[in-house]
């Protein structure tokens, strides 16, 4: 009978490639959620991409809130309120395993029946990605891209609140 002698270094890239691999199947970014759920029954979803955003542009006057819609590149939203509730119930449980790199959270709020979190990625003094998150009784995802200049959204919020 013949043993052979097994090499450590192949077990060890063996088992890297495994963790790898897992981990990359565990891990769900924001776009993998609008790829998965959209064209689902029920499932609302606008998408505004950056040619439709300019042509929007082009109607803004001048102001603040106009500077902010002239900063945003393009916007993605899914409504999952008319959708059915096991498809509503998948989208929870994924959110809720959705990694968020590089983006910090801004904002959490916990009511009763549902939950909101914003997140921001920011590059410089500008925010160039927004993402909000409701799930609960209601669920929706919500993507904004851009390079928006963080002081116009302190200055909004102030301006309407």
């Amino acid at each position: 009978m013949l043993i052979e002698k097994q090499n450590p270094m192949k077990k060890l890239i063996l088992i890297l490639v495994l963790c790898l691999h897992a981990l990359l199947g565990y891990t769900k970014d924001v776009n993998t959620l609008f790829n998965e759920f959209s064209g689902k029954s029920g499932v609302e979803e606008v998408h505004l991409n950056s040619f439709e955003m300019s042509l929007i542009k082009s109607f803004c006057g001048s102001g603040d809130d106009s500077e902010i819609i002239r900063a945003v590149k393009s916007v993605r939203v899914l409504d999952l309120n008319a959708c059915s509730q096991e498809v509503k119930s998948r989208f929870l449980k994924k959110a809720d395993q959705v990694k968020f790199p590089g983006y910090e959270l801004l904002m959490e709020l916990k009511e009763e029946q549902e939950n909101v979190r914003i997140f921001l990625k920011r590059q410089d003094d500008f925010i160039r990605e927004l993402v909000i998150m409701v799930t609960g009784e209601e669920a929706s995802l919500i993507k904004i891209t851009g390079k928006i200049k963080t002081g116009l959204v302190g200055d909004l919020v102030k301006k309407y609140k």
